[in-house]
């Protein structure tokens, strides 16, 4: 798996629901940065750069791939550093 197999998996799964101006802008990923907001505060940040979010999804491959620890915490940190790195991060627009 790589951060390409990434980006197929968010195609079948929103790809049709995505407008057009709202399209990721970057060879994978999105360009820049994205915020999360709740009303006036920010309450998450997205990784800077599309390269910040490949390096990112290798991380946690190469991570998943180490045999040395508990599946449950590999599956708990797949989990909170998937949705940090990967689903927001490929939102292109501020929600």
């Amino acid at each position: 798996m790589n951060p390409k197999d990434f980006r197929k998996i968010y195609d079948v799964l929103v790809g049709d629901e995505v407008s057009k101006e709202d399209v990721l802008d970057g060879d994978i990923f999105r360009k820049g940065s994205v915020s999360v907001y709740a009303g006036n505060n920010i309450i998450h940040h997205g990784l800077a750069t599309e390269d910040d979010i490949n390096n990112g999804l290798a991380d946690l491959i190469r991570f998943m791939n180490y045999d040395n620890l508990p599946k449950l915490y590999k599956n708990l940190y797949w989990a909170l550093l998937f949705l940090n790195t990967s689903i927001l991060s490929m939102m292109e627009m501020v929600v």
